[in-house]
């Protein structure tokens, strides 16, 4: 049995085209697991678990993720809890399971 893996991904709401691909995203992303921080009256400790939960983090780096609060303090726990991180881009996003079986973390 194969152990899945799972994977954060921090993208900014901001970016509509990019919302939208996650809204529709399933669970998984290749052998990937996606981790997806549930609705709750407290967020940011959700997000925190999510976090410190993943075996990897992603950063979609877009200029509206790079001015959200939110995305720079999941990006900022990430790395406290060290979690191997890799920033993308939104054109690098398309192709995000062949980038996730690729990269050695």
């Amino acid at each position: 049995m194969t152990v899945r893996r799972s994977v954060f991904i921090a993208h900014a709401r901001a970016d509509r085209d990019i919302a939208a691909f996650f809204d529709d995203l399933g669970p998984t992303v290749g052998e990937w697991s996606v981790i997806r921080v549930p609705v709750s009256e407290d967020w940011w400790t959700s997000a925190q678990k999510c976090i410190h939960a993943c075996d990897a983090f992603v950063f979609v780096d877009t200029e509206a993720a790079r001015i959200s609060r939110w995305c720079l303090q999941e990006l900022a726990a990430a790395e406290a809890a060290r979690r191997p991180v890799r920033r993308i881009t939104r054109e690098e996003l398309w192709t995000l399971a062949d980038m996730l079986a690729r990269w050695s973390w």
